[in-house]
C-alpha cells in the first residue's frame, strides 16, 4: 500500500535533498587541496573506499594552494555548508605524508562526539556558503617540526551512512629539539590514537541517528551537549589502537624500565665488622585500586575507563556506560595491567638478546 505525504512534508524533503546536493560541508581553513572538479572536494568518500584518503581519486592530482602554518595552541578549523545532516562526530588528524596514500599513518589530535559541525536538527540550510562554528585545536606537545597533512573527518548523524574527509597541507614549527623528544614522550605513554574510519567498505559502519563514539578518541575529546551517543558496528576495534609509529616513542611504565631485569649485587661485609642493621620496614604507600576486568558489552563505570587485559595484548574502554569489545594493542607493544583507569600505560615488548661466546 502506497503512503501519502502532505505538501508540507514534500517541501521539507525536497529542501533536505537540495541541501544535501548543493550545500555539502567543506573545510576552508587550513586551506585544503584543490581538485579540478570542486564537487570531488565536497562530496563524501566513496562507500567502496576507492578514494580514501582525502578523496584522492585515481588519475587526479590535488593541487596545493597554501601550506598553513600551525601554532602550538589556538588553531582554528573553519567549515562552510548548510547540509549538516543533524550533526554527528568528527576528528582532526595528522600524517607526516605530504601526499597521503592508503598506507599513511593518521594520528588523532582532537575528537568531537556529537554536534559536529552543528547540533541543528536536519540540515542547517541549503546554502553552500553557510559559515559553521569554528573548531579550536592544539598541536600535541612533542610533535616534531616539519610538514604534515591535516585531515578533518566527519560521520554524519542522519542521512546516508557516509564518511566525509577534507585534507590540507600544513606545517608545524617551533618543535622540541631531538634531545628533548624522548623526555616529552613520557607524557604520551599511550601514544596518539589512529584515525577512525567507517562506511567505506572496511567492515565498520555507523548507525543512523547516532553520534558515533570513537573506540579511542584520544586525550582531547569534546562531548556534544545534545549528543545521542552510539557505538560503531562491525570490525571497528582495531581502528582505536595506538599507532605503532607513535607508540614506539613511549617509555616503559613505572617499574618496567631496562634496569628492572637486573637484580642488585648483594652487599658483603667483613667478618670482623658487624653488619649494619637494616632500617625498620615501612608500610608501602596506599595505591588506588586497579580497575577490575569487565567483559565486552557489560555495564561499566566510570565513563572513559580503560582496562588492560592480563596478557597486555589488548584493552577495553567504557563508552556510553557499556564496555567495548577487546581492542588489540599495536604490534611490539603491550599495556600494563592495573594501570590508572584514566591513562592506559603502554610499554615496548622487550626482545631477548643473544651474545656470542
Amino acid at each position: 500500500m502506497l503512503s501519502t505525504i502532505s505538501a508540507k512534508q514534500a517541501v521539507a524533503i525536497l529542501a533536505f535533498l537540495a541541501a544535501s546536493v548543493h550545500g555539502h560541508v567543506v573545510m576552508t581553513e587550513p586551506v585544503p587541496f584543490t581538485y579540478p572538479d570542486p564537487n570531488n572536494q565536497q562530496a563524501p568518500l566513496s562507500d567502496s573506499g576507492s578514494d580514501f584518503p582525502c578523496k584522492f581519486q585515481a588519475g587526479i592530482t590535488p593541487q596545493t594552494v597554501k601550506v598553513t602554518a600551525l601554532q602550538p595552541t589556538g588553531n582554528k578549523l573553519k567549515l562552510k555548508g548548510g547540509a549538516t545532516h543533524g550533526g554527528g562526530s568528527c576528528q582532526i588528524s595528522l600524517t607526516q605524508d605530504k601526499l597521503p596514500t592508503k598506507d599513511s599513518q593518521w594520528e588523532v589530535i582532537k575528537s568531537i562526539e556529537g554536534g559536529c559541525p552543528s547540533d541543528a536538527p536536519g540540515n542547517l540550510s541549503d546554502n553552500a556558503e553557510e559559515p559553521l562554528p569554528e573548531i579550536e585545536y592544539s598541536i600535541p606537545e612533542g610533535t616534531a617540526a616539519g610538514e604534515y597533512t591535516l585531515a578533518w573527518t566527519w560521520f554524519n548523524k542522519i542521512g546516508n551512512r557516509e564518511m566525509y574527509m577534507n585534507c590540507a597541507p600544513v606545517s608545524v614549527g617551533g618543535g622540541a629539539a631531538k634531545r628533548e623528544v624522548a623526555k616529552i614522550s613520557k607524557k604520551r605513554q599511550s601514544g596518539l590514537p589512529v584515525m577512525f574510519t567507517a562506511n567505506i567498505g572496511n567492515g565498520c559502519s555507523t548507525n543512523e541517528g547516532d553520534d558515533v563514539t570513537f573506540p579511542d578518541p584520544g586525550a582531547d575529546v569534546v562531548k556534544g551537549s545534545q549528543a545521542t551517543p552510539g557505538e560503531p558496528v562491525g570490525s571497528c576495534g582495531a581502528a582505536g589502537a595506538p599507532s605503532a609509529d607513535t607508540a614506539s616513542t613511549s617509555t616503559p611504565a613505572s617499574g618496567s624500565d631496562s634496569g628492572a631485569d637486573q637484580a642488585p649485587a648483594p652487599a658483603t661485609t667483613s667478618a670482623a665488622t658487624p653488619a649494619p642493621q637494616a632500617p625498620a620496614p615501612q608500610a608501602p604507600a596506599p595505591q588506588a585500586p586497579a580497575p577490575a576486568a569487565v567483559a565486552g558489552g557489560a555495564a561499566c563505570s566510570p565513563e572513559g575507563m580503560y582496562v588492560c587485559a592480563a596478557d597486555g595484548a589488548s584493552f577495553t574502554r567504557c563508552a556510553s556506560g557499556v564496555m567495548s569489545a577487546p581492542i588489540p594493542i599495536a604490534a611490539g607493544m603491550k599495556c600494563t595491567p592495573g594501570s590508572d583507569a584514566s591513562n592506559l600505560q603502554m610499554a615496548a615488548v622487550k626482545r631477548a638478546a643473544s651474545f656470542g661466546a
